[in-house]
């Protein structure tokens, strides 16, 4: 039997270092994350797609597919976070943990959220109107109601969920292999996942804070049961995968069908229970696929942080170019016509942010997202 993609040979710079029994090659690992980055982009490149109410039922679930493939990514971040902070956990205290997070990705998060904030107040009208009129603490207000949206409603709301799981599960290292801990996180998402067809909290993923730590949890979990993960993969036809991931990315639309049906505030929530067995099993796929030299040559590593922090700006920046589109040149926005426009915005968005942050880093140390 040949040598497997997922035990390189030991080659310095390789990516690769030792697991127990199996080495760990982490170019795997920056193949996933630039496509989870970009399944992330394209799902804000929806560009009001998901207000969207059409009724003819071919329209209906080619929209559930569009919006579903922004939605796989997410859940995969958290997995790949758990699964890089595996090795060095027992060294980080929850206050060390954040000292090194610091100048690598939280100060850059906070810099890019205040420019965001401030980009969408220089456009606000109802801004300009309270401080033409003096109206000083509804200014105050509407700079508040700013910022939280932008943190809570737009990308930006990751970081605090990262962090928020980082630290609990260092808090909890003693524990990590413990079922109970696993059984509890699991628990919290399961609530949350429940939560979108009930409402009893509110039903926006971006408020989850501990529905997530479950898939960081997970993703150190698999990290220190390497060998037998990759065993997993190379025992398993890619039939069956392909098969698995097909039923459940049907069962993800259909469900995200439902929830807009029954009036849910965020329908295609990642945290659907749907989507989380969809994108365990396109992390398995795209793991089991092995590295892709083609996106490599990319430095996810170096760049994929630079992308999710501008691309939300960018989109903003082209929103209003977009809808003027539609609206002068009269173009229905079926289905089709959106699933085009949503392309060339994922394309544009993806290359304007890609070499920004290739121009912002240069030769410096890169951000740090997972």
């Amino acid at each position: 039997m040949g040598q497997s993609k997922f035990r390189p040979p030991v080659i310095a710079n390789s990516g690769a270092v030792e697991g127990a029994g199996v080495k760990k090659n982490y170019l795997v690992i920056d193949t996933i994350r630039f496509i989870a980055m970009c399944s992330i982009v394209w799902g804000h490149c929806n560009l009001g797609c998901e207000q969207r109410v059409f009724h003819n039922i071919d329209d209906i679930f080619i929209q559930s597919v569009i919006l579903q493939l922004g939605k796989i990514g997410t859940i995969i971040f958290f997995l790949i976070s758990g699964f890089l902070m595996e090795s060095k956990i027992d060294s980080y205290t929850p206050l060390s943990f954040l000292k090194l997070r610091l100048r690598s990705t939280i100060i850059p998060w906070f810099v890019v959220v205040l420019l965001f904030g401030l980009l969408n107040l220089s456009n606000d009208a109802s801004l300009k109107t309270a401080l033409a009129q003096h109206h000083y603490k509804e200014a105050l207000n509407i700079n508040f109601i700013i910022l939280r949206t932008a943190i809570f409603y737009f990308a930006y709301w990751f970081i605090i969920v990262y962090l928020i799981s980082a630290v609990l599960l260092i808090a909890l290292k003693k524990h990590l292999n413990k079922a109970w801990l696993g059984l509890s996180l699991a628990l919290i998402t399961a609530f949350y996942c429940v939560n979108l067809h009930y409402g009893w909290v509110s039903a926006y993923h971006t408020k989850a804070f501990l529905g997530y730590a479950f898939f960081m949890w997970l993703g150190i979990i698999i990290s220190k049961n390497y060998t037998r993960f990759i065993a997993f993969l190379e025992n398993t036809s890619w039939g069956y995968f392909i098969l698995a991931f097909a039923i459940s990315f049907i069962f993800a639309c259909r469900e995200g069908i439902n929830l807009s049906k029954i009036g849910c505030a965020d329908p295609y929530a990642s945290i659907r229970i749907t989507n989380i067995f969809n994108s365990l099993l396109a992390f398995a796929c795209l793991f089991k696929l092995g590295k892709i030299n083609l996106i490599n040559k990319l430095d996810p590593r170096k760049t994929v942080y630079g992308i999710y922090l501008l691309h939300n700006m960018v989109i903003y920046g082209i929103t209003e170019l977009y809808h003027s589109f539609f609206s002068n040149y009269n173009i229905n926005p079926s289905i089709s016509n959106l699933l085009v426009a949503e392309i060339i915005a994922f394309i544009f968005v993806l290359s304007v942010t890609y070499l920004i942050t290739i121009l912002l880093l240069g030769k410096r140390r890169q951000l740090v997202i997972t």
